[in-house]
């Protein structure tokens, strides 16, 4: 680009075409890159679905059923929550299923 700038002023004409090429070939490519820079960074990488982190939790606690899901952050990590209504129905289990791994971060039993 430089080579071409230094000819045309030899050749005494105008500096405006290339620099417009320049500039929107920069402007072009910082509007492209600019999405993936900063749209990664806002989402929440999760890589089980509710489906999935429900039958990961089921399979902690069998016989019981699923009563609740969400999908929460703890600590900047993405996290499902899972609540199992035991058989007894008068208990309930919480657990927390990590949304990326998969592996069942805590549980706790509560009674109704």
């Amino acid at each position: 680009m430089g080579a071409l700038l230094l000819l045309a002023q030899k050749e005494g004409k105008s500096l405006y075409p290339p620099m417009k090429l320049f500039m929107l070939s920069a402007l072009a490519l910082l509007l492209a890159f600019t999405p993936a820079a900063f749209g990664s960074a806002r989402k929440t990488q999760t890589h089980i679905t509710r489906n999935e982190a429900q039958h990961i939790a089921l399979s902690d606690q069998p016989g019981g059923r699923v009563t609740a899901a969400h999908l929460d952050r703890s600590r900047g990590h993405a996290v499902w929550r899972i609540e199992i209504a035991e058989p007894q129905a008068n208990r309930v289990t919480r657990l927390a299923v990590d949304a990326t791994s998969g592996r069942v971060l805590s549980g706790r039993k509560t009674t109704r």
